[in-house]
């Protein structure tokens, strides 16, 4: 299906982006809808990993954020599990995303060291595991005050971090976005020396 979609969209070949818009909303009804305004928000991200040059597509959807392997094609959604896969519906609005992000070009491009990929791929892995993790966003002040409990130890690497609060069932996406939600930390308490995170000092 996700095939079709890709086919669809090329044959419109010379029409207009709206003309292209119209036509696929036709064929896909309400998902559609629902899956260009993902892309319109930008919550369409395409992660490349160095220097393997392995790609992960990820959609952030109403719920959460979802892995879609538009290959397969796959979703770590719910709605993938309880109604594509016992065909209720041809796509989930994630796949559909994905697909209409990456013909038209519009997602962001996100480049992470190929370190961090286990890592990274845990988080969607354990979704379907343990059910829905927590979203870092949600429940910041739980997650920087259980980071703060850990450096009490002593300093560590922010992989070692974000595998810790990975497995505590919080979701952050990359060692990037976990070091970004450190440094701006409301009351100060994390510090960066020489790529060990610790408690900035009292």
């Amino acid at each position: 299906m996700v095939k079709t979609f890709r086919d669809l969209y090329t044959s419109m070949a010379g029409s207009s982006l709206k003309e292209k818009l119209e036509g696929l909303s036709r064929v896909l009804g309400s998902r559609f809808k629902e899956a260009l305004k993902l892309v319109e928000q930008g919550r369409v991200r395409r992660y490349v990993f160095k220097p393997s040059g392995r790609v992960l597509w990820t959609v952030a959807g109403r719920e959460g954020v979802y892995e879609v392997i538009p290959e397969a094609p796959y979703c770590s959604c719910d709605d993938f599990y309880f109604r594509v896969l016992n065909g209720k519906a041809p796509l989930c609005y994630h796949l559909i995303a994905q697909g209409l992000a990456e013909a038209t070009g519009r997602y962001v491009t996100v480049e992470e060291d190929d370190s961090v990929y286990d890592e990274f791929v845990s988080v969607f892995r354990r979704l379907r595991r343990l059910g829905k993790p927590k979203t870092y966003v949600r429940y910041r002040d739980e997650v920087r005050d259980r980071v703060e409990a850990l450096l009490k130890e002593g300093p560590m690497r922010a992989r070692d971090i974000l595998r810790e609060v990975l497995a505590m069932g919080f979701e952050i996406p990359s060692v990037n976005s976990l070091a970004g939600f450190l440094r701006n930390d409301p009351k100060r308490r994390f510090i960066c020396d020489k790529g060990l995170w610790m408690l900035r000092r009292r």
